[in-house]
């Protein structure tokens, strides 16, 4: 029983680190055989943007004093790879993104922030309203501290593989967490994203903003990654990333692509997952028995916002590395 303010849940599950059977039951939410090229209309080599159907943002930079914390999201520095750069003996330049800068302390503050405020924009939410949303704790994080900012009740829904530091930080930060198993698949009715399902039905004037396939997801990072050719003076040859929802992925390649093809993008994707290609790559590389450990990137289907046609190449690697 989880009791927060007037919200008292009721939540019962087996807790198991077995992998789970076939018979089990399932939501009915769709999730999974789409990805992002497959119901969006968007090309590359020619980015009409008159007929978006989604809210376009141009954000202020120039204040010196900020209205919200949601304001300090993004703008984060590039920094200079010195010692492994040397170590290494490389050629070329490496450099990082400070995305742990932003005031959550992930990239995924940047969604956390621009899903809310499309929310709003759209009338799907008005303060005071129950917001959840299924997550591995970094877009939970951003969220939760988006929804504190302006006055949400935050419901998060995260695997128990996560970490106690990303549970203590959404509790500090107002949330009501909820933990499942982690051997539960997607579409197990009791996985983190079944109970996610199951809340917006129960709970008056609850919404889920659903990363998985929420516009603003990839829209947050295609609309601001031409400031970080900016940081590079437009001399970018690799950007390597992670792959999870695939907003950031998604974004990212597309706005990069369209200021220079040559640009290569390579995907990191966790043995066990299957969101690489060719996929060979994911059954010639499966998980440990225990399954896939590593956090917040790597999936058992394919989220809507996943835009895999203008990644180079991609990398797997087991849950150490």
């Amino acid at each position: 029983i989880i009791e927060n303010d007037s919200l008292t849940l009721l939540i019962i599950h087996q807790t198991t680190n077995s992998p789970m059977a076939e018979d089990y039951p399932r939501h009915t939410y769709r999730m999974e055989g789409e990805g992002l090229d497959k119901v969006c209309g968007y090309k590359v080599d020619n980015p009409d943007w008159s007929k978006c159907p989604h809210r376009r943002e141009v954000r202020d930079r120039t204040k010196k004093i900020q209205d919200s914390v949601l304001d300090c999201v993004g703008a984060t520095p590039m920094i200079r790879i010195n010692n492994i750069s040397k170590a290494e003996n490389l050629e070329c330049e490496l450099l990082v993104k400070a995305e742990f800068l932003n005031p959550g302390g992930s990239v995924k503050d940047r969604i956390g922030r621009r899903m809310l405020l499309d929310a709003e924009v759209a009338g799907q939410v008005k303060p005071g309203d129950i917001i959840v949303e299924p997550t591995s704790g970094n877009t939970g994080v951003g969220l939760s501290m988006a929804a504190a900012a302006k006055g949400y009740r935050m419901i998060i829904t995260m695997p128990e593989k996560m970490s106690q530091e990303k549970n203590d930080a959404l509790k500090g930060l107002g949330a009501t967490v909820i933990r499942t198993p982690t051997s539960y698949a997607f579409d197990h009715a009791k996985s983190h994203i079944g109970i996610a399902i199951e809340l917006t039905k129960t709970l008056d004037r609850c919404f889920c903003l659903d990363q998985y396939k929420n516009p603003g997801n990839p829209m947050a990072h295609y609309e601001e990654q031409d400031k970080d050719l900016d940081q590079c003076e437009g001399k970018i040859d690799y950007v390597f990333l992670g792959a999870g929802t695939g907003g950031t992925l998604s974004g990212i390649s597309r706005k990069l692509k369209e200021m220079d093809r040559n640009i290569k993008i390579i995907a990191i994707d966790p043995c066990g997952s299957i969101l690489a290609q060719p996929e060979q790559l994911n059954t010639d590389n499966p998980s440990a028995p225990t399954g896939q450990q590593v956090e917040g990137i790597g999936y058992d289907f394919i989220p809507r916002v996943l835009d895999r046609t203008l990644t180079d190449d991609w990398i797997k690697g087991p849950d150490k590395e």
